[in-house]
């Protein structure tokens, strides 16, 4: 009897978790394939945070703008939004499936830029900037063609950032599995640290600092002079 109770109440508690978890699964949406294109009033910002798939296509001019591509059904969801001097761009629910999650942004100005969940950034027409900082994780891609007088990035949680152009001071923070490929950025001085099984590539000609550890890889061009250089943890340091 009490074996039967046991499974009586094990099967009404299994029942409940599905009840619990039906309506999450309710809330997912697929998109219908018909993309369309739908421009958006936008105040100025130089702070941009990309999350949850979103695809980031940037360009800079004299003006801010902003368009979205994205599947008709699913236009409502996306979330783009300034609060301060920071565009906020996001996903409302959750998407099971899409022909497009586009974001087109122009600006004048940047100097910050965040890309997390999944997001893709691309900015190939190249960007002229004073200084940048640039974050990516969670899986987040970066693909940016950029001149600027000060560019720190840090990648984390399996992201890959691909840059390219010319800095004056580069400094760099991967961990977590993620990736920063700057060969062909060209850099005049550098500041390298990774970590948990990341890779670096870089290309400096003025002085250079690196410090790897936990299985990290760092990857140097460009016959800078070495100011300081460690390897720990099973990691190495190449100059190639």
């Amino acid at each position: 009897m009490k074996t039967h109770a046991f499974w009586i109440k094990a099967n009404f508690l299994l029942l409940g978790c599905f009840l619990f978890s039906f309506p999450s699964f309710a809330q997912w949406t697929a998109g219908n394939g018909n993309v369309i294109e739908q421009s958006r009033e936008v105040a100025s910002f130089d702070v941009i945070k990309a999350q949850s798939g979103i695809n980031l296509y940037l360009t800079q001019g004299s003006q801010p703008g902003l368009t979205v591509r994205a599947d008709e059904n699913l236009m409502d969801r996306i979330i783009t939004k300034v609060e301060g001097n920071t565009l906020y761009l996001d996903i409302k629910g959750s998407i099971r499936k899409s022909k497009a999650l586009d974001v087109l942004v122009t600006f004048k100005d940047l100097k910050e830029l965040y890309a997390s969940g999944g997001s893709d950034v691309y900015a190939e027409e190249g960007l002229k900037l004073k200084e940048l900082k640039l974050f990516c994780s969670g899986g987040s891609d970066t693909r940016l063609k950029i001149e600027a007088g000060r560019l720190e990035c840090k990648t984390s949680g399996g992201s890959d950032a691909i840059l390219s152009g010319t800095v004056n001071t580069l400094m760099v923070e991967s961990s977590g599995g993620s990736d920063f490929n700057g060969k062909k950025l060209e850099a005049v001085n550098c500041k390298i640290q990774t970590s948990g099984a990341s890779d670096v590539w870089v290309h400096a000609t003025g002085e250079i600092e690196m410090a790897a550890s936990g299985a990290s890889d760092i990857h140097y061009t460009g016959g800078a002079k070495v100011v300081s250089s460690r390897a720990s943890g099973g990691s190495d340091i190449h100059a190639n």
